[in-house]
């Protein structure tokens, strides 16, 4: 393999890598289907179990905890804002 080939291969290695990172689903579905091969293993059964249900619960936590905390921090944000310039309007005649 030359150098331009062996190039290609990593800037196809890079772009796959970039559309996992940024899409959590695909990631998720990439370590379970690899856990699953694991199941089929006597000794490291539990191992891909534990896999397979931590990714799944820290996609469903992220999914569903990630926006929460941003809407109660952007309604605490609104909330002083309403204050200071209630505040401002009492303030000037």
């Amino acid at each position: 393999m030359n150098r331009l080939e062996s190039l290609d291969v990593f800037r196809g290695a890079t772009i796959a890598a970039m559309i996992l990172e940024n899409n959590l689903g695909t990631w998720s579905a990439v370590v379970a289907v690899g856990s699953a091969v694991i199941l089929f293993d006597p000794v490291f059964q539990g191992l891909a179990i534990a896999l397979m249900a931590g990714e799944i619960a820290s996609l469903v936590l992220s999914r569903m905890t990630v926006p929460i905390v941003y809407f109660v921090v952007n309604r605490r944000r609104a909330k002083r804002k309403k204050e200071v310039r209630s505040k401002r309007r009492r303030r000037s005649p």
